[in-house]
């Protein structure tokens, strides 16, 4: 047929020519260079694979209780549960000793930068003095959040998500990497949405557009993923302040929402609709001027021409209307009911997360080694120790997760409650002797009270602070 059209040129010559003067997407079936290209979502998922979820789905005091039940770690081995829970409350101060000192530094390194800052400021800070501060916190969320088993998404990924791209509300969404400084985002907990759900007639009519336009398909088997948490630290160009915002159930295609500086625009299907329909307008309206003109017979076809196109202009423009309203409307619902912490709020949230974390991996591998050792076996590799701890957490909430040993076996190790031997393996000392090395709690505070979160700020004595000043073993950030 094309070889017909043009019969000076060969067919090969003709697609080529075509391919230069029409979009891609206009001629799907002419050759492989045709094909549409991924959408930075699929691009995204190719090159990068996210961290395994490490995110313990439990409180410390629920932990506790479900390691001294009967089917627990420990089972019926430790008879006095009351030296266990002491045990407990000692790492709880400890944890909450150390990262008490690590808020007082994120909060100082925060205060050039603080867009709520209402205190008045002596010293005023120059740039290299902000850029020096913003250096050294990003560096210790970045510590503080992988400490609360968050991950960063890389900034190449994310550039590759907040590029133009259809959202399932059937508008365009885009966020200019160029107009911040700074653009860091941490996630933890990538799940399922179990309140998300698309009709049969929505797949089939995504699918369908899809094949007619090229496009990639707005609903996939991953568009109903969620974060459970999110952080996100972001600073505009020639502006001074950082901003940090904390959101929970943030739907993974969604990332674009929590940036103040994106865009909506009209589909591509929809701009063709547009112009489709003014051109026809147009011609029309031509059409009638000269006949008019030259006292041509009156077109009455030209007329209803007109009117249908206009119909359909004025419909198309509505239901990208009542899209991007449907957008904004999501857009408002998360940043007032999915916002969990802003700027300040952020650090004692991470801070917070990172003691919880922290205190339930040091306790589980405590206990998974005194298990083993009250069992007959003294030292365990790394391996055993994770794949064991893993699965009983599995068993035991009933949600697939894997587990990461490091960050409680260097607490246990600063406590001087773990032992090695000479091929690598660990173990752990008994309750009694790791009652002795443990820190002190406060003789007015029991260990119910540290275990609940029901504490008062009291100082540390003498003793335990300098006990805690010896194992934090220099600055957190370094």
């Amino acid at each position: 047929m094309l070889a017909k059209v043009f019969p000076s040129r060969t067919t090969a010559a003709v697609k080529e020519k075509l391919r230069q003067l029409l979009p891609q997407r206009w001629i799907p079936g002419i050759g492989a260079k045709s094909a549409e290209p991924a959408s930075p979502k699929q691009e995204a998922e190719e090159d990068f694979v996210e961290p395994p979820n490490l995110f313990i789905p439990t409180t410390r005091r629920e932990l506790i209780g479900r390691i001294m039940q009967p089917e627990g770690l420990l089972q019926s081995e430790t008879k006095d549960g009351q030296k266990f829970e002491q045990f407990a409350a000692s790492l709880d101060f400890f944890l909450a000793s150390q990262y008490n000192k690590t808020l007082g530094d994120v909060k100082h390194r925060y205060d050039p930068l603080d867009p709520d800052k209402d205190t008045i400021t002596v010293h005023k800070f120059s740039e290299p003095e902000r850029r020096d501060s913003e250096f050294w916190l990003l560096r210790g969320l970045d510590r503080l959040a992988r400490r609360a088993n968050y991950w960063e998404i890389p900034e190449s990924n994310l550039k590759s998500l907040l590029r133009e791209h259809e959202t399932d509300r059937g508008v365009t969404v885009s966020v200019n990497p160029k107009k911040f400084t700074t653009m860091r985002v941490w996630v933890r907990s990538r799940q399922r949405d179990k309140n998300f759900a698309v009709g049969f007639l929505t797949r089939a009519y995504d699918s369908l557009r899809s094949k007619v336009t090229g496009q990639p398909k707005r609903y996939t088997d991953a568009s109903g993923d969620i974060y459970k948490r999110v952080v996100i630290a972001v600073r505009l160009k020639l502006s001074p302040a950082l901003t940090l915002k904390a959101f929970k159930d943030v739907r993974c295609s969604r990332l674009e929402t929590l940036f103040p500086t994106g865009k909506i625009k009209m589909t591509n299907v929809t701009k063709t609709f547009l112009a489709t329909t003014a051109g026809v307008a147009g011609v029309s309206v031509v059409v009638k001027s000269i006949s008019f003109l030259n006292s041509f017979a009156t077109i009455q076809w030209s007329y209803l021409a007109f009117l249908a196109s206009g119909l359909i202009g004025l419909r198309v423009w509505l239901v990208y209307r009542n899209r991007r309203n449907a957008y904004l409307v999501d857009l408002s619902r998360t940043l007032y009911y999915k916002t969990v912490a802003h700027n300040r709020g952020v650090l004692t949230l991470l801070v917070d997360r990172a003691v919880d974390e922290e205190f339930k991996e040091a306790l589980l591998v405590y206990s998974f080694l005194l298990m083993n050792m009250l069992g007959g076996r003294a030292f365990v590799s790394v391996d055993e120790l994770e794949t064991g701890i893993a699965n009983w957490l599995a068993e035991t909430y009933g949600s697939p997760s894997q587990f990461d040993c490091a960050d409680g076996l260097r607490t246990l190790e600063k406590l001087r409650v773990l032992e090695r031997d000479g091929s690598g393996l660990l173990g752990a000392v008994g309750l009694n002797r790791a009652l002795d090395l443990m820190p002190a709690v406060p003789l007015d505070a029991t260990a119910s009270e540290f275990l609940l979160g029901h504490r008062e700020d009291e100082e540390m004595t003498e003793v335990t602070k300098t006990a805690v000043e010896d194992k934090e073993g220099g600055e957190w950030w370094q």
